[in-house]
């Protein structure tokens, strides 16, 4: 969040972040502060935990769901945004960025303010950008994410695991 912050100082839009889920008090505390200090602060809402509907109709409302973070196995909450139909802009070390990138229903970034905000510019300086991403973004988490696809792809990688040991198995015996 450090990053977003600095990036919005940079930002040509000058658009409001609404920053959403739980974070220790001196911790939201220090991203005030540094938001304060970049000139930023009145754009920003911290509005803490949010959960079920009221969170789904945030992402949804969002034009744009941004998740700078330093280190990510997946990013559940990059794909929540994806299902309602939101577009995103993630770093590099989101572990999905590839996906998200190949997909074309976001960008992916390096661990840099000024790429962040150049980036986030030019997703909402397009409209149309913006709406190509969203209309491919539910298909694409119905696709990769939805349960039965996951399945699919596990019931394959493990039949592929059977299929090596069976052709394994049969060149030692010969």
């Amino acid at each position: 969040l450090d990053l977003l912050i600095a990036a919005m100082a940079r930002m040509r839009n000058k658009p409001s972040l609404t920053i959403i889920g739980p974070g220790e008090a001196q911790y939201v505390a220090e991203l005030e502060r540094q938001a304060s200090a970049a000139g930023v602060r009145e754009r920003i809402s911290f509005r803490g935990p949010v959960y079920g509907e009221e969170r789904l109709h945030l992402l949804q409302g969002a034009d744009l769901f941004v998740l700078p973070s330093r280190q990510e196995n997946f990013g559940v909450a990059i794909v929540e945004a994806l299902a309602v139909g939101t577009p995103v802009v993630i770093s590099k070390a989101v572990n999905i960025w590839e996906e998200i990138v190949g997909a074309k229903v976001g960008a992916a970034v390096d661990l840099d303010p000024r790429v962040l905000a150049e980036t986030i510019d030019a997703w909402l300086e397009s409209p149309s950008r913006l709406a190509e991403a969203g209309a491919g973004a539910k298909a694409f988490v119905r696709a990769r994410y939805e349960a039965t696809a996951v399945a699919r792809r596990w019931s394959s990688h493990y039949e592929g695991i059977v299929r090596a040991a069976s052709n394994a198995e049969a060149a030692w015996t010969k």
